[in-house]
């Protein structure tokens, strides 16, 4: 930091320092993560983008872009406008066929939540009342003020914990809910600190700025919702001197026992509320609510290690090889862990005022981790979940320099500061430059967890792709014995195996049949057998036999729309279209017509069957639920009319 004889500042030195520190943000941000700008697709992105045909729009109309808006059915609000720059992504770019793109605009988002960052730390330590970060004489100078919340900003945007939500596309849904939730509340400190100063007008206008990036944000993604346990901490951190606070010890103890009492009900209401909103979700799930929340403990517990002490093999796009807590000693860690998180909420509490900041960030740590690291019925681990909460650590990393330094009074100490942004960003490079190929991110995320079965099973479909059939079948055997109820896989290797390894294949497929009791409603069974649907017609018509008999034992334990519409697409393949019928009739009523696969299915059975007039009510009815929700193309629509017309007229 800045030697006392610098008090004299000129005002043009500020603009200056702003500026480096914005332009340092953004070269940063542009070195260390380009060698990952044209890497792949992975995970949710492939049925959120790549498979999503309501984003892949050939024209910029309000029809096209309202179509997208609502495809992605994540979370009660669909998450609309991060859908709208999936389509104006694929429009302006290569379709799916070319990702630099989609993650451009996510590293965009990435740098300009950097400078948002910068902004809000220097509001934080500007107004916490009756707190210096440094000696005496440096305390009011703007310009350290500035310094050190550069220094959080860059070293939030460099760190190694941000990669997945930079280069994994759809998690610019995490990015952009947190860019307009910083935004509305940097807009509600404005207004909170206009309203003391008693200038009505501007808290108003803040305050309404404030509710429409809040509004914005809802509709990236629900995580928002943040936002009111967020400003609960900032005005418990800043404003806790002012009104309608300072008014606290006004009142009779009465008054302030009903308050507390009423404030404690509702808080349970609302808990009781979500919990029983969150339990239906544990239907398809492997773990209970309670061992959810057990675990979470211990993920808790890991990601602040890696937020502190970034270690590069425990960093990963798969965490499927978390071992689940069943009780507070199974494992043990799970009880230190629980003890471990009271301590610092404790220790927290204890000195947040006189250690406000360090308090703040371990208060923002757990606020950014209330929604999805608790009772949710979410995937257990994602680091993505940590993009604010990492602010918290930070935070507490540059609070703890700078108490060293007033401490100590030896502003050397402050040379710490480049000297983590230089390790955090290497660390964040080597990360990036993973995320350059599939091939290289799949084999860093199998050498790393050696015991996630993704890992392995995805490595597995690389090395298939890149013909190298001795590594790929020991990849998906790996898969297997981690995880060897997974009917999934053994589809995986029966498929690979068939056309050179007919021992191994048929062994495969005793397996399958044998495992499918175990896990019917498999998302990997599912996933796969689709992707075979458009070639069982075709290339792979030989599999249409061993097909029906997959889908037929999955429907034996697991009644399921999804493969009624197999069932009866495959019969249909088969020319046994009355039977054919029955079942898409039966996926479309239990799907509660959400679906237009087995709807355009239905429409091609009753074409084969001669009935147009039956055909064309169908496709009249697909017309009026696709204005709804169902979202197939005007092209693909545009094609089946043709059909049902030429088939008709012959």
């Amino acid at each position: 930091m800045s030697s006392p004889n610098e008090d004299n500042v000129t005002k043009r030195q500020i603009p200056i320092l702003t500026l480096g520190i914005g332009l340092a943000i953004v070269l940063l941000s542009i070195a260390i993560y380009y060698p990952g700008l044209n890497g792949p697709f992975v995970f949710d992105d492939l049925p959120n983008i790549v498979y999503n045909n309501a984003i892949h729009i050939t024209q910029l109309s309000f029809s096209s872009l309202s179509t997208a808006a609502h495809s992605l059915h994540s979370g009660p609000l669909d998450r609309p406008l991060a859908a709208i720059t999936f389509a104006i992504n694929y429009y302006l770019g290569d379709g799916v066929t070319q990702t630099h793109g989609y993650k451009i605009f996510n590293l965009i988002v990435h740098i300009i939540n950097g400078i948002l960052i910068f902004w809000f730390v220097y509001l934080i330590i500007s107004k916490m009342p009756k707190y210096n970060l440094f000696s005496p004489r440096l305390a009011t100078i703007k310009k350290n003020k500035i310094l050190f919340a550069g220094f959080c900003a860059i070293l939030w945007t460099v760190h190694p914990i941000q990669v997945t939500s930079v280069l994994y596309v759809v998690q610019r849904m995490t990015s952009m809910a947190a860019m307009f939730m910083l935004l509305s509340l940097i807009a509600y400190i404005y207004a909170r600190s206009a309203f003391s100063r008693r200038q009505n007008f501007r808290a108003l206008i803040s305050f309404l700025l404030a509710v429409l990036a809040g509004i914005a944000g809802a509709f990236s993604k629900e995580t928002v919702i943040l936002l009111f346990p967020y400003v609960l901490l900032i005005e418990f951190a800043l404003f806790y001197e002012q009104q309608p606070w300072s008014l606290w010890h006004k009142l009779s103890k009465e008054r302030r026992r009903v308050i507390v009492a009423v404030s404690s009900i509702t808080f349970l209401l609302l808990m009781y509320g979500a919990i029983e909103f969150a339990l239906p979700g544990y239907a398809n799930r492997d773990f209970t609510i309670s061992q959810r929340v057990l675990t979470e403990s211990r993920i808790l517990v890991f990601y602040i290690a890696q937020l502190f002490i970034p270690r590069l093999s425990e960093f990963g796009l798969y965490h499927d090889d978390i071992t689940i807590s069943t009780s507070l000693i199974s494992p043990w860690t799970t009880l230190s862990s629980c003890m471990f998180i009271f301590a610092i909420l404790l220790f927290a509490f204890r000195y947040r005022r006189k250690y406000p900041l360090l308090g703040f960030g371990v208060f923002w740590f757990f606020v950014s981790n209330s929604l999805e690291s608790t009772f949710f019925p979410l995937e257990l681990i994602h680091e993505h979940r940590n993009y604010l909460a990492s602010l918290g650590p930070v935070l507490i990393v540059a609070a703890g320099i700078a108490v060293l330094a007033k401490n100590t009074q030896n502003n050397k100490v402050w040379l710490l500061a480049p000297l983590v942004i230089f390790i955090f960003g290497a660390a964040t490079a080597v990360r990036t430059s993973e995320w350059g190929s599939l091939a290289s991110l799949l084999e860093a995320e199998a050498n790393n967890h050696p015991k996630s079965s993704r890992a392995w099973a995805d490595l597995f479909s690389v090395q298939t792709r890149m013909n190298m059939p001795d590594k790929a079948i020991t990849s998906i055997q790996k898969a297997i014995k981690l995880r060897p109820n997974e009917p999934g896989y053994y589809l995986l290797l029966y498929l690979y195996t068939k056309p050179f390894a007919a021992k191994m294949s048929t062994h495969a497929n005793e397996m399958l049949l044998q495992h499918i009791p175990d896990q019917p409603d498999s998302i990997i069974l599912a996933n796969t057998l689709q992707k075979i649907i458009p070639c069982l017609n075709t290339s792979c018509k030989d599999l249409q036999q061993d097909f029906s008999e997959w889908v037929r034992t999955v429907l034996k334990y697991y009644h399921s729309p999804r493969y009624q519409y197999y069932l009866g697409t495959v019969l249909y393949f088969q020319g046994h279209y009355e039977d054919s019928l029955k079942f898409l009739d039966a996926s479309i009523a239990d799907g509660k017509e959400e679906h237009a696969s087995p709807i355009i299915k239905r429409i091609q059975v009753l074409l084969a069957l001669n009935r147009f007039d039956d055909a064309k009510t169908t496709f009249e009815k697909l017309e009026q639920l696709n204005k709804k929700y169902l979202y197939v193309s005007a092209s693909d629509m545009m094609k089946l009319r043709q059909e049902i017309i030429e088939k008709a007229r012959h």
